[in-house]
């Protein structure tokens, strides 16, 4: 059984006391006289309130926990959203940063020279299964779909094995030259 959260057990504190309070000072005050049976269903429909007022603070209890369940929940996907997001922008900037680094800035061209490690390294940092963070670029080169298929690929090109990738990115150096990485061919 989960330990009650600090309201919740105030609740439930609270609420025990003032049936505690009920319980004292009804039993106190009760018919002094009374006959035995009397006594005996006052006491039965004492017993019943006592019950029928744990049950309603236990409700209450429950409820209180599932909202704050609830509340965690939703502050812990907003947390995870938030981490997601910022890993994709460190991502880009670091993408950027290595384009500019590797001779792509200025002119045309990215310094690589049709060499495919060097283009892959580039493009992905080596990762045959990277995508960018806008999913339209995939794989160790970084092909769209349409330039993927154009060279006889099929599927996802960051699924394809590093061999494939590697054959499809040397063929399409071979008829197209460095064109189709202009940040790092």
């Amino acid at each position: 059984m989960r330990k009650p959260t600090k309201l919740a057990a105030a609740a439930l504190a609270g609420g025990l006391l003032v049936t505690g309070g009920t319980i004292g000072a009804t039993v106190q005050g009760g018919p002094a006289d009374a006959s035995s049976d009397v006594k005996a269903a006052f006491e039965e429909d004492l017993r019943e309130t006592v019950q029928a007022e744990r049950e309603r603070l236990t409700r209450v209890v429950e409820y209180v926990e599932a909202v704050q369940v609830a509340e965690y929940a939703d502050a812990l996907h907003f947390r995870q959203w938030v981490e997601a997001l910022r890993q994709a922008q460190a991502a880009e900037a670091a993408a950027a940063a290595q384009a500019e680094s590797s001779g792509s800035g200025g002119g045309g061209g990215g310094g690589c020279n049709g060499d495919l490690a060097c283009i892959r390294s580039c493009e992905s940092g080596g990762n045959y299964g990277a995508t960018s963070s806008s999913g339209t670029y995939r794989g160790a080169y970084q092909f769209d779909q349409q330039t993927w298929e154009s060279v006889g690929g099929s599927g996802d090109p960051a699924q394809a094995s590093p061999e494939e990738q590697d054959a499809r990115a040397a063929q399409l150096a071979s008829s197209r030259g460095s064109s189709p990485w202009p940040n790092c061919g």
